[in-house]
């Protein structure tokens, strides 16, 4: 994207679509010299990111041997800079960045909370044409069936599995990647840099001997023989529904309004970039959780459950387009 003066003209054009693609906003256009700097160090940063290697930190906390939530970094290596950019409300904004700063963190871990069984039905249900509300109640018996409420983000995040819960779930349960969050420099939005880390972590348990999707890599030089190689068939999110508030115009979501907003982003009516992310990616949205999000108020409290089937992880993991 060059910012010459014979080519800033079209180029104020096409970067001005491309911040009403990542900001949802339009109208008029900033001038000239905004939208040229904001151009240049986002071009800079596009090409930069298509190198830079995520890195493996180490588990943020203990929750037992196998259920830590994993980390996933992106850093900057060079010099020190500011980056000039336009944030959601179409404002012209200066942050800077420094040698060894951490651009992105993408946060994952392993759980047992859904068995392959109920994943592999759900999804056949949403093939099939149920409504969010039928995928819900199957999910919600499931749970009740083994003495359980359906959890919300929080517990899926932060329950640690001690011998009595894993009791209930099953003496072998299915062991699957939860995708919690990430979070980026606001200049990046748009760029890419959700799916790059979220391949990373695949790449990173598949080359640790784990089975991902259906997918098994070659342990990596130096790397240990694991203990258990887990089959991680799926991969489950609750994806913000981040949208709803300003779309819907209430607080907290009932399960009717949850699932109507649901389908209504899935036909196009609405954007929602967290639901349209993992869309983009592969994953089926399946049903909306009604309070699956406590806190979140963009989100009216509420989420939709993206399922990664193993076809999806699969394409995900060999980089290829879904």
């Amino acid at each position: 994207m060059s910012v010459s003066k014979t080519g800033v003209k079209g180029d104020r054009r096409v970067y001005a679509k491309e911040l009403q693609d990542v900001s949802g906003k339009s109208g008029e256009l900033l001038p000239v010299k905004d939208l040229s700097l904001a151009a240049v160090d986002r071009k800079f940063f596009s090409e930069y990111l298509q190198n830079a290697v995520p890195e493996h930190a180490h588990p943020e906390s203990g929750m037992g041997t196998d259920w830590f939530v994993d980390l996933f970094r992106l850093r900057y290596n060079g010099p020190a800079r500011n980056v000039h950019y336009i944030d959601a409300h179409g404002g012209k904004r200066v942050e800077g960045v420094e040698d060894e700063s951490v651009l992105a963190d993408f946060h994952v871990k392993l759980t047992p909370f859904f068995p392959n069984e109920l994943l592999a039905e759900l999804v056949r249900m949403h093939d099939a044409g149920k409504k969010p509300y039928e995928v819900y109640d199957r999910l919600d018996r499931s749970f009740r069936e083994r003495g359980r409420a359906l959890p919300d983000w929080f517990e899926v995040t932060n329950r640690d599995f001690d011998d009595k819960m894993l009791s209930k779930l099953g003496k072998s349960p299915d062991i699957n990647l939860f995708y919690i969050l990430v979070e980026a420099r606001p200049f990046l939005y748009g760029m890419g840099v959700s799916r790059r880390l979220f391949q990373a972590a695949l790449e990173y348990y598949a080359g640790k001997g784990h089975c991902v999707g259906t997918t098994t890599l070659p342990l990596e030089p130096g790397a240990e023989e694991p203990d258990v190689r887990h089959n991680l068939a799926y991969g489950i999110a609750y994806s913000r529904m981040a949208g709803y508030r300003r779309v819907m115009g209430e607080g907290t979501a009932t399960p009717e309004k949850a699932f109507e907003y649901l389908e209504r982003v899935k036909r196009g009516e609405v954007d929602d970039w967290s639901i349209g992310f993992h869309l983009k990616s592969g994953a089926k949205l399946v049903t909306a959780l009604a309070r699956g999000a406590p806190g979140d108020e963009e989100s009216g409290e509420s989420s939709g459950l993206a399922i990664y089937t193993p076809d999806a992880l699969d394409r995900l993991l060999k980089g290829r387009k879904v």
